[in-house]
């Protein structure tokens, strides 16, 4: 009976790893709307292909996300992603951006790795 269980703890285990995995590990998720003349986009896709844009997506629409030279992208939103067979929770995306919520300028650091640079509102109580 022990051995039963170890073995559908293990198959739960599995299945649970897979699921995130195939949430973070989505291809084809965005679409580039301008490459500002940059002269070779292939650093940019790549680390763009490489990142886990999840925490940004929004359910229903497309964001738009930009690099501080112009170079930017739409992620396709959650919806279009599940419509394309990816196995979704579309619970766990936002389903709108705050109010006066500001998007930070993407940076392409060394390595082909994406930073970023959020945006500030001064406090006079800070």
């Amino acid at each position: 009976m022990q051995h039963l269980a170890v073995i559908l703890l293990c198959t739960i285990f599995s299945f649970s790893a897979n699921l995130i995995h195939s949430q973070t590990n989505i291809t084809n998720d965005y679409v580039v709307t301008s490459t500002a003349e940059v002269s070779d986009s292939a650093p940019y896709t790549n680390a763009l292909d490489a990142a886990n844009w999840e925490p940004f997506r929004l359910q229903n629409d497309r964001r738009v996300l930009a690099f501080e030279n112009g170079f930017s992208i739409e992620l396709k939103s959650a919806i279009e992603l599940l419509n394309l067979g990816y196995p979704l929770n579309l619970s766990t995306y936002a389903e709108s951006l705050p109010a006066g919520y500001i998007s930070p300028a993407l940076k392409l650091l060394a390595g082909n790795v994406i930073g970023f640079e959020a945006v500030s509102t001064p406090s006079k109580t800070h």
